[in-house]
């Protein structure tokens, strides 16, 4: 039974289109709900627009750079259809010389300003897309706030943390080709996701007006 929930816990969306598109299915709020991905800049727009029409109205949370968006472009397909797009850049650019989990913590102020604008929209009844390049370091740590500010377990944030890697490696034929080598594909580690939000409080999340719980061990 602990084994299927594991499993439950993310739902591929899309596999054959999208690499590490999920509905993180801890979350719903009012009916909203959290959607975890790689770019959608990396689709096609006749392929976004299936995306789109299927999900419904949605608002995407794109944390990815200004060089980022000029190397790949906004997905304007989705705005076109009528979604939200928002931009709230996070400077966490994989470095190879630097552990991760110090690259986490010295990057966790602006984890935390999306993560509490993510809980604000999820209040309001709007479902959202957070996506970065890859769906994998950025994205993984946002959404592990969002999940930590309402009550999951540490053992299913990390599972869903380190599902990316498996989704990654699986779909890196979906992925611009720098990506599609498993070499350019770094491990990621649901430890290290752990470490750096251990102290983190849910009045750290300002402003979201959700009756927020800790994080649990179960």
């Amino acid at each position: 039974m602990r084994k299927e929930k594991l499993t439950m816990l993310d739902e591929l969306i899309y596999p054959e289109i999208i690499a590490n598109f999920r509905l993180v299915k801890s979350i719903d709020v009012q009916g909203a709900k959290l959607f975890r991905s790689s770019s959608f800049s990396f689709c096609q727009p006749a392929q976004t627009t299936q995306i789109c029409q299927h999900l419904g109205p949605c608002t995407y949370v794109d944390l990815r750079t200004q060089k980022e968006l000029q190397r790949d472009g906004t997905p304007s397909t989705i705005i076109n259809l009528g979604w939200k797009y928002i931009n709230l850049p996070v400077h966490d650019q994989e470095s190879h010389e630097e552990p991760d989990l110090k690259r986490y913590e010295a990057v966790m102020p602006q984890y935390l300003n999306v993560a509490s604008e993510v809980i604000q929209r999820l209040n309001n009844g709007e479902s959202c897309v957070i996506a970065c390049s890859l769906g994998k370091d950025r994205t993984g740590m946002v959404t592990a706030l969002i999940q930590q500010y309402f009550g999951e377990s540490a053992k299913r944030i990390s599972k869903n943390f380190e599902l990316s890697m498996t989704y990654l490696i699986a779909q890196r034929h979906l992925l611009p080709s720098r990506w599609q080598s498993l070499e350019a594909l770094t491990p990621i580690s649901g430890i290290d996701c752990l470490q750096a939000i251990r102290d983190i409080r849910p009045t750290q999340l300002c402003g979201s007006g959700l009756q927020a719980k800790g994080l649990t061990q179960q």
